[in-house]
């Protein structure tokens, strides 16, 4: 792969940054800090319901981190145009912004499957989200500061 390449460069990051945010979400779920994972908003966007059959949660989970890692390449291509400054903030606010997005359009498409969930669920989204951000600003800017070193 040519990480020279900001695509590539943000593809990457968006799915490594994903990596500890989806555990933490994950592993809320079965310690009852939430009522929905990543992976079950993605097999409801996907399926119409959420995944019920391993290959369906393996399917979702997978399209999660495809998901990140285009996520990842907005940001990667974003970036620059502001400024190559203050990548945590830019991914803290990227992150939250991507959280805010993916539960308001669940309202306001009426997806039944995601709509009203409780205080817990949108509050460990948030932190998993805004996570999330953090790390596809570190990530990205250690591969950045790597690549200028190479020059």
């Amino acid at each position: 792969m040519d990480m020279k390449d900001r695509i590539t460069r943000g593809f990457i990051a968006g799915i490594i940054s994903g990596i500890v945010p989806f555990a933490l979400n994950f592993g809320s779920y079965y310690i009852n800090f939430t009522t929905a994972r990543w992976s079950e908003f993605m097999g409801v966007l996907l399926f119409g319901s959420p995944p019920a059959t391993i290959g369906k949660v393996i399917f979702a989970v997978i399209a999660v981190f495809i998901f990140l890692g285009f996520l990842g390449t907005i940001f990667a291509l974003t970036v620059p145009l502001v400024s190559s400054r203050s990548y945590l903030l830019k991914g803290f606010m990227y992150g939250t912004a991507i959280w805010f997005i993916s539960f308001s359009a669940t309202t306001f498409f009426q997806i039944a499957e995601l709509q009203a969930p409780p205080l817990k669920t949108a509050v460990t989204n948030f932190i998993s989200a805004s996570l999330w951000g953090i790390m596809l600003g570190l990530t990205l800017n250690w591969v950045d500061d790597r690549l200028k070193q190479e020059v």
